[in-house]
C-alpha cells in the first residue's frame, strides 16, 4: 500500500500479508496501530498456536480467562483505540471486525481499503483437507458409539465425507463429486451433529490436534454459500444458479498431493463498514455494480484513465504551487469540483 496523505484520523486496510508491520511502518507515527494474529503472539503454552484452529467463541473464552492477557501484544491495539490513538493500519482480513471497533472510535473520519480485487467480496474461506475428513470420520464414529446422535444422520454425513474424499483424489478436478456433495449437504439436518462435533473438535485441538471439522465447516457456512451464489447469479458474475460454482464450492487441486475442498462465501459484515464511515476503495478491479452490491449503497466511481485529451501537469519547482495551478484554469476548477463531490459520498477509486 502506498502512502496516502490524510489530514484527519483514518483507518487504512491493505493487502493480506503474513505480517503487516513492514508495510505499515512506511506510514510513520500517524498509523501507529498494528494487529498481530493471536497464534503469533500468544505466550500461554496451553493455548499457543491453537487459536486459529478453534471456534471464535472458544478462543475468546481462552483469552477472557488468561492470566497473561494484560501483557498480551494482541490486545495492545484495542488498548490504543481506547486511549484515543487516531489512526490504524491493518490487512484486509480484519475488515469484518471493524464495524464494532469503528463505532467505538468516534474520531475517525474515513476508511481506506487498498488494492481490493472483486473476489474480496467472497472474503471468508474454509478449507477441508484429507486429514480433516479422517478426523471428522473418527468423531462421527465416536458419536455413533456413544449414541450421541441419530445413526441415520451419521451415515448420511459419512456418505458426504466419502464424496468429498473422492473429489480430492479426482484427477479431473472433482466437479462431479462437488455437485454430489452439495446435494447431500443440503439434504442433511446438521443441528444435532454440529453441537457434538464442535465439542470433540475443540477438545482435540486443545490436546494438540490441528484440523478443521468437515461437517461443522459445511454446516456453519452452507447458508452463506447459497446466498453468495444466488447473489453472484443475480449480479451476472456467474450463470444461472443450480449449485455453487467452483469459486465458492469445490476442489482446489493446484497444490500437488495437498488437495483441499474449499468453501468461500460473501462477507456480509463488510456492508456495515460503509454505514459507519465514508469508505474509499482504492485501485480496485471490481466493477461499480459489484461494489454497490458489496456495500448495498450507491457508489461514486472515479477512473484515472488517461486519454489524449487529458491535461497532465508535473509540478517540479518551488514556484509550482496552487497559484500556478489556478492560472491553468481548467485543472484547478476540476480539482475543486472533485473535492466538493466527495463530501457525503461513498467513493470508489479505480
Amino acid at each position: 500500500m502506498d502512502a496516502v496523505e490524510i489530514k484527519g484520523p483514518a483507518a487504512a486496510f491493505g493487502p493480506r500479508h503474513e505480517d503487516i508491520n513492514e508495510d505499515a511502518n512506511r506510514f510513520g507515527d500517524r498509523y501507529s496501530i498494528r494487529f498481530v494474529g493471536k497464534d503469533k503472539v500468544c505466550t500461554n503454552l496451553k493455548y499457543k498456536d491453537k487459536h486459529s484452529s478453534v471456534s471464535k467463541d472458544v478462543s475468546k473464552e481462552w483469552c477472557d480467562g488468561c492470566p497473561e492477557r494484560d501483557g498480551c501484544a494482541y490486545f495492545e491495539p484495542f488498548n490504543q483505540i481506547k486511549n484515543k490513538t487516531r489512526s490504524l493500519t491493518a490487512p484486509h482480513n480484519y475488515l469484518e471486525i471493524f464495524p464494532d471497533i469503528l463505532d467505538q472510535w468516534g474520531d475517525i473520519e474515513v476508511v481506506l481499503i487498498d488494492e481490493t480485487p472483486w473476489y474480496n467480496i467472497f472474503e471468508k474461506t474454509a478449507r477441508i483437507g484429507a486429514h480433516d475428513i479422517s478426523h471428522t470420520r473418527s468423531a462421527l464414529r465416536k458419536l455413533d458409539d456413544e449414541d450421541k446422535a441419530d445413526s441415520d444422520v451419521i451415515k448420511r454425513a459419512l456418505s458426504l465425507l466419502d464424496t468429498l474424499s473422492a473429489g480430492l483424489s479426482d484427477k479431473d478436478g472433482g466437479e462431479r463429486q462437488a455437485d454430489r456433495a452439495y446435494e447431500l449437504a443440503t439434504s442433511i439436518d446438521f443441528d444435532e451433529l454440529t453441537t457434538e462435533l464442535t465439542k470433540i473438535h475443540d477438545g482435540r485441538v486443545l490436546e494438540g490436534t490441528d484440523y478443521t471439522d468437515a461437517i461443522v465447516a459445511i454446516a456453519d457456512n452452507l447458508t452463506e454459500i447459497k446466498q453468495t451464489a444466488r447473489w453472484a447469479s443475480d449480479q451476472g458474475i456467474i450463470g444461472e444458479f443450480d449449485s455453487p460454482p467452483e469459486q465458492l464450492w469445490g476442489v482446489d487441486n493446484s497444490t500437488k498431493d495437498n488437495a483441499k475442498f474449499e468453501l468461500r462465501w460473501r462477507n456480509v459484515d463488510l456492508m456495515e463498514i460503509a454505514r459507519q464511515k465514508p469508505v474509499f476503495v482504492l485501485a480496485t478491479e471490481m466493477p461499480t455494480e459489484s461494489v454497490e452490491a458489496m456495500f448495498d449503497l450507491p457508489v461514486v466511481t472515479v477512473e484515472d484513465t488517461v486519454t489524449p485529451e487529458a491535461e497532465i501537469i508535473q509540478l517540479n519547482s518551488r514556484m509550482a504551487g496552487i497559484t500556478r495551478l489556478r492560472k491553468r484554469n481548467q485543472t484547478f476548477d476540476n480539482l475543486v469540483e472533485f473535492t466538493r463531490s466527495l463530501f457525503g459520498s461513498r467513493l470508489l477509486v479505480r
